[in-house]
C-alpha cells in the first residue's frame, strides 16, 4: 500500500499588522485548507522533472470556449476565451442571465501556449465549476490561434495589453470582482503589472504560479539537470511559433536590426530572446532585457524557479503579498495523483484563497478595488 508523502510547505508573509495593510493574512490563511495542510505528492512521482513532464502528458478536462477579440491601439490583436461549458456539462461564464457582481478570473498562460494549455483549463474548470467564477483566458498577441495583425507580439516585459484587458473587463463589468492567476511567463507579466499599477490596481487578489521571478536567474536554471532538455524543446516551441511568421513582420521596421534566418538557427531561450525578442521590444541586450523585464524588483513596491533569487524580507517587508513555498513540485505541476481529471494541489490553493480574500473583505465591508 502506498502512502502520500509528509506535507512539506513554507509560508512566508508580513504578520505585522501596518497601519496602511487592509487586513493581516493569518486569518485569511486559516481558511485556505490546502496551504494549512500542504502538498502531498502522489509517491510515484517523487521527482519534480515527472510532475512537469505530467503536465504534457495530461489532456486535462474538456472546455467549450466563446472567444472575444479585441484590438490594441496599434492594431494588434488579442483574444479572450470565456468558459462557456465545462467538461461536466455545467454553463459557464456568459450569458445575460448571469449576476453583473459575479466574480471573474482571468488566467495568463506561459511561454508559447494558450487557452488550450493543460494547466490553464485544469484551473479554468475547477474555478467555474467549484467556484462559481466568470472565467476567461487571456491569450497573448499570436498565441492560442490569435492572428499576428499588428509588429509587435509578446514577451516577459510586456504588459500593456494585460493592462489594457484588466482595463476593459473593469469598465465593462464595474460591479464584478477580479481576480488573476499566471502561469510561468504569465506570472511574470501579472507580477510586473501589479508593481506597475500599485495601488491603482482593480484587481481583488492575483496569483503567480511558478513565477520566473528573477529571468537571468530562471534562464541559468536551464543550464542544470534536465534544464537543458526544457531550454531545448521551449526553444524549438518558440522557433515553431515566430517562423511562420517572419514573412509578416519583416515589413516592419525595429529598435535593433532583427536577423530573421538566424531565428531557424537558435537552440535555446537565451539565444532567441538575444535575436527576436529583445530587439523587437527595444532593449539593448538580452542581460538588459532580462534585468527589466524580471517582476522580482516590483516586490520591493508592491522547479525552473531558482528560489535564492528569492529575498524572503522582500515578502515580509510588503503585507500584500504571501509566499508559498513547496519541497517537491515541477513547474505548473503539483500533483497528488496521477488519475488525470483530479485537480492539481495548486489550483486548489489558488482558489481557496482568492475565495477566503473575497470573503474577508466582504466581512470587513471593503469596497471592491477601483482603478483610480
Amino acid at each position: 500500500m502506498f502512502m502520500a508523502s509528509k506535507p512539506q510547505i513554507e509560508l512566508v508573509y508580513s504578520k505585522v499588522d501596518y497601519p496602511w495593510s487592509s487586513f493581516c493574512f493569518d486569518a485569511v490563511l486559516k481558511d485556505c485548507p490546502s496551504l494549512q495542510m500542504g502538498f502531498r505528492h502522489d509517491p510515484l512521482l517523487f521527482w519534480g522533472d515527472l510532475m512537469t513532464l505530467t503536465v504534457l502528458a495530461r489532456s486535462g478536462p474538456r472546455i467549450l470556449y466563446d472567444r472575444e477579440v479585441l484590438t490594441m491601439e496599434d492594431g494588434g490583436t488579442i483574444s479572450l476565451d470565456w468558459v462557456l461549458r465545462t467538461e461536466n456539462g455545467s454553463m459557464g461564464s456568459l450569458g445575460p442571465e448571469l449576476a453583473d457582481s459575479q466574480a471573474i478570473l482571468v488566467l495568463l498562460h506561459g511561454l508559447s501556449g494558450g487557452s488550450d494549455e493543460s494547466y490553464v483549463r485544469s484551473m479554468a474548470n475547477l474555478a467555474a465549476e467549484q467556484c462559481q467564477f466568470r472565467v476567461v483566458a487571456y491569450n497573448f498577441r499570436c498565441c492560442g490561434s490569435t492572428p499576428v495583425t499588428a509588429g509587435i507580439t509578446y514577451s516577459a516585459a510586456w504588459t500593456e495589453d494585460f493592462r489594457h484587458v484588466i482595463n476593459y473587463l473593469h469598465n465593462k463589468y464595474p460591479n464584478a470582482p477580479l481576480f488573476a492567476a499566471g502561469f510561468s511567463l504569465g506570472a511574470n507579466v501579472l507580477v510586473k503589472y501589479l508593481g506597475e499599477e500599485g495601488s491603482r490596481c482593480p484587481l481583488v487578489a492575483a496569483s503567480a504560479v511558478s513565477n520566473p521571478l528573477h529571468l537571468m536567474s530562471a534562464n541559468k536554471m536551464l543550464r542544470k539537470g534536465l534544464g537543458y532538455v526544457y531550454d531545448f524543446v521551449l526553444a524549438m516551441g518558440l522557433v515553431d511559433k515566430f517562423k511562420p511568421l517572419i514573412r509578416y513582420l519583416k515589413k516592419y521596421k525595429y529598435p535593433y536590426e532583427i536577423n530573421w534566418d538566424a531565428i531557424s538557427q537558435v537552440q535555446t531561450v537565451q539565444d532567441f530572446d538575444e535575436c527576436f525578442t529583445r530587439r523587437m521590444f527595444g532593449f539593448e541586450s538580452v542581460f538588459d532585457y532580462y534585468r527589466k523585464g524580471s517582476s522580482l524588483q516590483f516586490l520591493q513596491d508592491d522547479s525552473i524557479i531558482d528560489v535564492a533569487s528569492m529575498d524572503k524580507q522582500l515578502i515580509l517587508r510588503n503585507p500584500n503579498l504571501v509566499l508559498a513555498l513547496t519541497k517537491r513540485g515541477g513547474h505548473v505541476a503539483w500533483h497528488e495523483s496521477l488519475h488525470p481529471s483530479k485537480p492539481q494541489w495548486g489550483d486548489r490553493s489558488t482558489l481557496e484563497f482568492f475565495c477566503a480574500i473575497f470573503h474577508h473583505r466582504m466581512a470587513l465591508g471593503m469596497p471592491q478595488p477601483t482603478r483610480r
